[in-house]
């Protein structure tokens, strides 16, 4: 009787135990899941809301990126600078908008801000500055609605100094390789920026000269282009025997009268 008596106060304060004790342990589990998940939560949003703008603003340096080069190799078109800068603007807004178009990714911002400085000698330096808003997913709930995604990128021009050196010697028009010659030299003087860039022209057959005397004013060897056209129709003067090899050393004394 006295371990049966035993036996069922031992079940007896078994049962008071866990009467006392269970109900102050429930829901404890849910109240911590609910509290990691405000913290989960936020985080979460932070980071797909920071990959986001890390996309955005990669694609934004590549756009920043192409439009700078481009507007730096458009520096060439216009007979004055005035008009080189409009038309490298121009040039730099266009590859922009192609690489990140308006709305893209759902960002606002206003048009990039092209730079473009002649101050340093002999070089010219592109500056484009983009800023775009991208809107935010999940951080509204921290009241945080945009960021700002900004980009700088920066190309540079040097001015050339280039003396062309052109053979009109008999071999040229029995090969027929003069007109294809005559429109490569054409092409090639039209890359260049009129009133930056120094280009002469130094022609040979049995003798050198110079056919075209270096100057910035490449609109004259752009507009009129008899030296390069009628190369063929001189091919008989100034034969006075020099060795091809004259032409380099003149096309080497401009260049260094150039650059000094």
């Amino acid at each position: 009787m006295a371990h049966e008596k035993k036996d069922t106060d031992s079940k007896s304060a078994s049962a008071a135990w866990a009467g006392t004790v269970r109900p102050r342990e429930k829901g404890v589990a849910l109240l911590m899941a609910t509290l990691s998940l405000l913290m989960l939560v936020p985080l979460a949003g932070l980071a797909i809301d920071a990959g986001m703008a890390y996309i955005i603003k990669t694609r934004l340096s590549v756009a920043v990126d192409s439009a700078c080069l481009a507007a730096a190799r458009s520096l060439n078109r216009g007979l004055d600078l005035a008009s080189q800068r409009d038309a490298a603007r121009g040039v730099a807004l266009r590859y922009f908008n192609a690489n990140f178009p308006t709305d893209h990714f759902g960002t606002t911002g206003i048009a990039p801000l092209v730079d473009i400085d002649e101050s340093q000698s002999r070089l010219r330096v592109v500056t484009v500055n983009a800023t775009r808003r991208a809107p935010l997913y999940f951080m509204p709930i921290l009241g945080e609605h945009y960021a700002d995604v900004s980009v700088r990128g920066q190309a540079t021009r040097r001015d050339s100094n280039i003396i062309l050196v052109l053979d009109r010697s008999s071999s040229m028009n029995t090969t027929s390789s003069m007109p294809p010659m005559r429109t490569a030299a054409k092409s090639f003087v039209d890359r260049f920026s009129n009133g930056r860039d120094r280009l002469g022209l130094v022609v040979y057959q049995h003798a050198s000269f110079r056919a075209e005397e270096p100057t910035l004013q490449l609109q004259v060897c752009r507009s009129h282009r008899s030296h390069l056209d009628r190369f063929h129709e001189r091919r008989r003067q100034h034969r006075h025997h020099w060795r091809a090899k004259c032409s380099l050393f003149h096309a080497a004394d401009d260049q260094r009268s150039g650059c000094s």
